[in-house]
C-alpha cells in the first residue's frame, strides 16, 4: 500500500564572542522590516485570546490573564500601544502551564502521543538491530519541493530568485540522491559541501499566475546510534580546525553570557569525560525546557537568552541554548537541521551533532528528548542517536548560498522552506506558499 503525506504550509512561523554570523546577506534588518515581522507574529487581539480561552475557562479574568502574561506562559507585547499576541499564545499556554493543561485536557481530552510512541518503537529497533550485529533498515524517499509566488507580489516581467532547500549526503545517514526533475532549464544545485545546500532557479514574473519553482528527486536515509557505554573519546587535539571552529561563539545565538556560563558550569562540577558533560547538559533541559511553538528567528536579539528566560523553546532554540553550554564547555558541537518526515509529523527540524575525538561526529537531538523506557539506551537514544527519518538541508547556521543572496534573508539563521527576492527586495513568507510532498517507499 502506497501513503502518501501532504504538507502545505502558508507561512508564519518563528526561530552574544568574537565570531559574528555572516554570510552573504546585509548584516542586520532594518527597524521597519523587523516591526513587521513582529507584527506577523503578534497578530492576535485581546478580543481574540479570550474568545479562544473561553473554551476552557468561560469566566475568564483579566488578572488570570495577567498573572500567565507575567510569566511568559501567554505570549504578549505592547505594540503601538494595544495589546498583540503571540499567533501561538493559547496552544502554547496549554504546553507551558500544567493547570491550564490539564483543564484543557479534562473537558477535551489529552492530545495524540503518536510521535513519543513512534520514538519510542523506532528507538528500541535500532538499538536492538545494532546490539545484535543487524543491518539497520535504509528507507527509500521520493519528494516533490514546490515553492508558488501569487502574481500580485511582483511585477510581470521582473525576475523571481529563488532558492530551494535540497537534500545534503551525509555518509551514514542520506544517500543516493538522485534529482529526477526540475521545471527550468537553467538551475544551479549547490555542491554537496554546502553548508546550506540549495537548488537556484530563475524566472520571470506572471501578471496572471503564480510564478511555480518546482522539482522532484528521491533519496535514501539511515538511521544511526552510538552505544554510549562502547565509547571512549581521546582527549580533544585543541589545535584542530575542528575543535576551534566548533567551539567559538558565533553571534548572535551561540553565545558565553554569564548566565550560560555559570549554568553550563553548575550542571557539569566535577566531570571531565565530554560524554558525561553532554549528557548532564542534555538531562537538564530535556527537565526545564519544554517545547513549544517559536517566533520566527529574526526577530530575536539572542535565542538562548530568551531561552532561559522564559524557560521554554522550539526545536532550534534548544539547539542554540545546547551549543552555547558545550561550545563553552570546551564540547566541540554543531548546528544540523532540515526536515522531520515522522508519519504525521512531518515538519521543519533542528538538531546537532557533537564531535569526539577519536570517535567523529554524533547526532543528538534536543528537543527528541529522553524516552520513557526502564531502559538507558532506549531513554538516552537521541543523545547518542538519531532515526532515518530526517531530510538533512544543513551543517551550520547562516551559511553562504551559491549564488548569493542580495537582501537580508527571511530566515537568516536556517534554511527549510526557501529563500526569494527580486530587485525590489526580499520576498518574506507570508508572501509565497510552498508545498512538500513525499512518498515512503518503503511504506508501499
Amino acid at each position: 500500500m502506497k501513503i502518501t503525506y501532504i504538507v502545505v504550509i502558508c507561512l508564519l512561523f518563528f526561530g552574544c564572542s568574537t565570531t559574528p554570523v555572516r554570510s552573504d546577506q546585509p548584516d542586520k534588518l532594518s527597524s521597519a522590516s523587523k516591526l513587521d515581522r513582529i507584527n506577523m507574529d503578534f497578530c492576535k487581539t485581546e478580543a481574540q485570546i479570550i474568545e479562544q480561552l473561553k473554551k476552557t475557562y468561560p469566566n475568564i479574568t483579566s488578572e488570570q490573564m495577567l498573572k500567565w502574561e507575567n510569566t511568559g506562559e501567554l505570549e504578549m507585547r505592547i505594540i503601538n500601544g494595544q495589546k498583540k499576541y503571540f499567533r501561538n499564545a493559547v496552544s502554547n499556554l496549554y504546553r507551558l502551564n500544567s493547570e491550564a493543561k490539564q483543564k484543557r485536557d479534562s473537558l477535551f481530552g489529552s492530545p495524540s502521543s503518536g510521535l513519543s510512541e513512534f520514538r519510542l518503537q523506532q528507538a528500541e529497533l535500532i538499538v536492538d538491530h545494532i546490539s545484535k550485529g543487524e543491518p539497520l533498515t535504509k528507507h527509500k524517499w521520493h519528494i516533490e519541493f514546490i515553492i508558488s509566488v501569487p502574481p500580485e507580489q511582483v511585477p510581470a516581467g521582473e525576475i523571481i530568485k529563488c532558492w530551494m532547500p535540497y537534500p545534503k549526503p551525509h555518509q551514514n545517514r542520506l544517500s543516493d540522491i538522485n534529482l529526477i526533475g526540475v521545471n527550468s532549464e537553467q538551475f544551479i544545485l549547490s555542491d554537496s559541501n554546502s553548508l546550506h545546500r540549495s537548488l537556484y532557479i530563475e524566472k520571470k514574473a506572471s501578471d496572471n499566475q503564480s510564478t511555480q519553482f518546482k522539482y522532484e528527486l528521491s533519496f535514501s536515509t539511515m538511521a544511526e546510534w552510538f552505544n554510549p557505554i562502547a565509547l571512549s573519546p581521546l582527549p580533544y587535539e585543541q589545535s584542530s580546525d575542528t575543535y576551534i571552529n566548533n567551539t567559538q561563539e558565533q553571534l548572535p545565538h551561540i553565545v558565553f553570557t554569564d548566565e550560560i556560563r555559570h549554568l553550563a558550569d553548575s550542571l557539569t562540577k566535577g566531570l571531565s569525560d565530554p560524554i558525561q558533560i553532554v549528557k548532564a547538559l542534555y538531562y537538564w533541559t530535556n527537565k526545564n525546557i519544554p517545547w513549544a511553538s517559536a517566533l520566527e528567528y529574526s526577530i530575536f536579539d539572542c535565542i538562548p537568552e530568551y531561552v532561559l528566560k522564559y524557560r521554554h523553546g522550539d526545536c532550534g532554540m534548544v539547539s542554540f541554548l545546547f551549543l552555547s553550554m558545550a561550545r563553552y564547555k570546551g564540547i566541540p558541537a554543531k548546528w544540523q537541521s532540515g526536515w522531520m518526515l515522522h508519519p504525521g509529523y512531518k515538519n521543519l527540524h533542528d538538531w546537532v551533532e557533537v564531535y569526539y575525538e577519536g570517535i567523529g561526529w554524533i547526532p543528538l537531538d534536543m528537543s527528541f528528548g529522553l524516552i520513557s523506557s526502564p531502559d538507558i539506551n532506549i531513554r538516552d537514544y537521541y543523545i547518542t542517536g538519531i532515526d532515518a527519518f530526517r531530510m538533512i538541508v544543513n551543517d551550520a547556521v547562516a551559511a553562504d548560498f551559491n549564488p548569493p543572496k542580495e537582501f537580508y534573508r527571511s530566515e537568516p539563521f536556517d534554511f527549510q522552506r526557501g529563500e526569494l527576492e527580486w530587485s525590489g527586495g526580499n520576498l518574506y513568507f507570508d508572501q509565497w506558499d510552498y508545498s512538500l510532498k513525499i512518498i515512503n517507499e518503503n511504506e508501499k
